[in-house]
């Protein structure tokens, strides 16, 4: 137990926790097994944390620490074994007493029981669905952005899927002279007049194949035909309808031409099902252990001198981050001198905002290298102000990109867009303007009384964003198990590492900066 809870085995765990945690960093190729390594990682790191208590038994940051890791720890394995994850396929007007249930890495494990029966009263184009559930109340909405909870399950993120099949068919039946129409449905025949008109085959996509033999081309309602099955007077006739040419089907027996109006095409609703009874202690844990944090920076050991002031080659760090991040965002588009903003329905170009990213990429990547170099050289007094000034000077076009793009966004039209790209594009800018002026000389009195409560208190701040991303995602994707706050509480990992005093403290403070950016791009 001692040796967990060294700094450096600690500042180890974490950081080995949060590479196996985080979502752009995981791959079952490479480790099929990864949540019983992740399990056993946490489960080492609480007991170095645990350990510590013996050391320093009055510190109530300690216990609070030591005890939210253990809570948070202890409900992930209860949602673990006790939690169950899957999907409920559904068609309209169908009613299933059980989903299938998938493993964590995603393999089908076969079929659960709900506990009760829910049914999809109505299937919109949207995704939108009209959960019938026990109680005989009215249908309860569920939305891709919002989602149900019932019986200690939560349904959400709601798919249409074209099965191919139609729901309904409005069919015409014209004898010269009148010109009904019946409205016929799988295994419901419709009447018009004396006709029943009966559903036999039904062709999404119609097309024939090289024998001239009809099939369908894909499951989407773009060329629809059916073959149908019209009775009179006990006699039987088939009657073929395509909808791109009505009225031209005429069975001359009956006298009577047939045309295809309308499909309603039949959907599937596909719903994530989740169940995670320790939620709200996974909460708990959280907090415990974001208030610890907060509460322990008194006794935290003070940055180094050459993070607080009088170091002129501080911001290689925060320079290398923020060009970093200009290389990967919006899928690397600003190496193309554009930027695109994500709305609803596409992308969205901003003009000029991509070329002001651009040239901040060059300064800041520029003026990165040549502070490196400077730094390995050890005389670099005639470089380091050329470095400076482009660092400087990267800020203030990421800081014009960023008011062109907020122009650029309020002239759009009305709907939600995506400016989270931007706010990493913002804080990184922040974060490196920061190192620009805590590393000047001589030093700020202000900025070395600061310099010992950025740290803690970004990592405070990413236990915080981790909190958010996984009530959000419990409310819009029924779990909290989501990549941004996977994405998230990798991040705080790499802060609790970069906290623990021991060697490499530049590397692991890089680190955790550079996971608090890609938050930006999950």
């Amino acid at each position: 137990m001692s040796v967990l809870a060294r700094p450096g085995v600690l500042a180890s765990l974490l950081a080995a926790s949060a590479l196996v945690l985080h979502p752009s960093t995981f791959s079952p190729r490479w480790m099929p097994g990864r949540f019983a390594v992740l399990a056993a990682l946490l489960a080492l790191a609480a007991l170095g944390l645990l350990a510590r208590l013996s050391a320093r038994m009055r510190s109530a940051a300690a216990w609070l620490s030591a005890a939210g890791a253990a809570v948070l720890l202890a409900a992930l394995g209860v949602d673990g074994l006790r939690g169950h994850h899957g999907t409920l396929a559904i068609l309209s007007g169908e009613a299933r007493p059980h989903f299938d249930e998938a493993g964590p890495d995603g393999r089908t494990l076969g079929l659960r029981p709900l506990g009760f029966v829910v049914g999809a009263e109505r299937i919109l184009d949207s995704g939108v669905v009209f959960l019938r559930l026990p109680g005989g109340g009215p249908p309860v909405e569920l939305t891709p952005e919002r989602s149900v909870s019932f019986g200690g399950l939560r349904f959400a993120r709601p798919r249409a899927v074209a099965t191919g099949g139609a729901s309904r068919l409005r069919v015409a039946a014209s004898d010269g002279v009148r010109t009904v129409t019946a409205d016929v449905a799988p295994g419901a025949p419709g009447r018009a007049l004396d006709l029943t008109i009966a559903l036999e085959e039904y062709f999404p996509d119609f097309a024939l194949d090289d024998k001239q033999r009809p099939y369908s081309r894909s499951s989407e309602a773009r060329n629809p035909a059916a073959l149908l099955a019209v009775e009179k007077g006990g006699q039987t006739h088939r009657a073929f309808v395509l909808k791109a040419m009505p009225g031209v089907h005429r069975v001359e027996p009956l006298g009577f031409t047939f045309s295809l109006l309308e499909v309603a095409p039949e959907r599937r609703a596909e719903i994530a099902v989740h169940r995670e009874p320790a939620a709200l202690v996974v909460l708990l844990g959280a907090v415990l252990l974001a208030v610890g944090v907060a509460l322990s920076w008194p006794s935290l050991p003070a940055l180094p001198a050459a993070a607080v002031g009088g170091d002129p080659d501080a911001p290689v760090l925060p320079g290398g981050a923020l060009a970093l991040l200009l290389a990967a965002v919006d899928r690397g588009s600003v190496l193309a001198w554009s930027f695109d903003l994500a709305v609803d329905g596409g992308r969205v170009p901003l003009a000029g905002v991509g070329v002001l990213l651009g040239a901040a990429l060059i300064l800041a990547l520029g003026g990165t290298l040549l502070l490196a170099a400077a730094r390995l050289a050890g005389e670099g007094a005639g470089s380091r102000p050329l470095a400076r000034g482009a660092l400087w000077l990267a800020v203030l076009l990421a800081g014009a990109a960023l008011a062109l793009a907020l122009a650029r966004m309020a002239a759009l039209p009305a709907g939600p867009a995506t400016a989270l790209p931007l706010a990493g594009v913002g804080f990184a800018a922040a974060v490196l303007a920061g190192a620009l002026v805590a590393s000047r000389t001589p030093s700020l009195t202000f900025v070395s009384r600061a310099a010992p409560l950025v740290l803690p208190l970004g990592v405070v701040a990413a236990i915080g964003l981790a909190v958010v991303a996984g009530v959000a995602g419990v409310w819009r994707d029924g779990t909290y198990a989501t990549p941004a706050a996977a994405a998230s509480a990798a991040a705080a990992l790499l802060g609790l590492g970069a906290l623990e005093p021991t060697g490499a403290p530049g590397l692991r403070r890089f680190a955790f900066l550079l996971a608090l950016l890609a938050l930006a791009i999950v």
